[in-house]
C-alpha cells in the first residue's frame, strides 16, 4: 500500500514535470507523454494527475455542427444583431409617431441606417477573423454609407419608392440575409480549424 503511495506520488511528480517542460496543448498528448515512461491507462493518468493538483478541462471538440455552433457564445454577436433588428422593425414599422417615442425611432433608426447594414456585411466579408474595435467601427460605417444610398437608389425605381416601411424593410432583409451568411461563412472557417 506505501509503495503504491510512492509510486504514485512519483508519477505525480513526473505529470507535473511533463505539463511545465513540455507544455502538451491537450490532455491526449500529455498523457501520450506520460505514457512513453509509465505505461497506465488513461483514466488512471488523469487519476494520478487530478491528485498531483492538476486540474483538467473537459475536452471539447474542435469541430462543432452548425445547430451547436448557433447556440454557443461565439454566435453572440447574430443573436444580438437579429434582435436590434427585430427591435428596430418594431419600433419603427408598428409604434406610432408620439412625440415621446420619436426620439427613439430616431436613435434606432439611425443605427439601422448607419451601423447594422455595413456591420452585417463586413462580418460576412471577414469571417472568423477578430477585428479590432476601430477597424470594425471604420468599416461598418464606411460599407453602411455605400450600401444604404446604393439600396434607396434602387428602391427609388421600384413601385414603393423611398418612403419608411420599404426602406426599414429592405434594410432588415439585407442584415438578416449578410448576418446569416456572416454566421455560416464563420462556422465553416472555424470547423477548418
Amino acid at each position: 500500500m506505501n509503495s503504491q503511495k510512492t509510486q504514485s506520488t512519483q508519477i505525480g511528480q513526473y505529470i507535473r514535470e511533463v505539463v511545465m517542460k513540455e507544455q502538451p496543448e491537450t490532455v491526449e498528448r500529455l498523457i501520450m507523454l506520460v505514457q512513453q515512461k509509465y505505461s497506465l491507462p488513461a483514466q488512471e493518468i488523469m487519476g494520478i494527475g487530478c491528485h498531483a493538483g492538476l486540474r483538467f478541462k473537459e475536452h471539447q471538440a474542435r469541430s462543432l455542427d452548425l445547430k451547436h455552433y448557433v447556440a454557443s457564445t461565439k454566435a453572440r454577436w447574430y443573436w444580438f444583431t437579429i434582435a436590434l433588428c427585430m427591435l428596430n422593425a418594431t419600433v419603427i414599422l408598428i409604434l406610432p409617431q408620439i412625440d415621446a417615442l420619436v426620439y427613439i425611432r430616431y436613435l434606432l433608426g439611425s443605427v439601422l441606417v448607419f451601423w447594422i447594414p455595413g456591420y452585417c456585411v463586413v462580418k460576412s466579408l471577414f469571417p472568423g477573423k477578430e477585428l479590432e474595435k476601430l477597424e470594425l467601427v471604420a468599416l461598418s460605417l464606411g460599407t453602411s454609407s455605400v450600401l444604404v444610398p446604393l439600396m434607396t437608389l434602387i428602391l427609388q425605381y421600384t413601385p414603393w419608392g423611398i418612403k419608411t416601411a420599404p426602406v426599414t424593410i429592405v434594410l432588415l432583409i439585407q442584415a438578416l440575409a449578410f448576418s446569416t451568411l456572416a454566421l455560416f461563412r464563420e462556422h465553416q472557417e472555424l470547423s477548418k480549424r
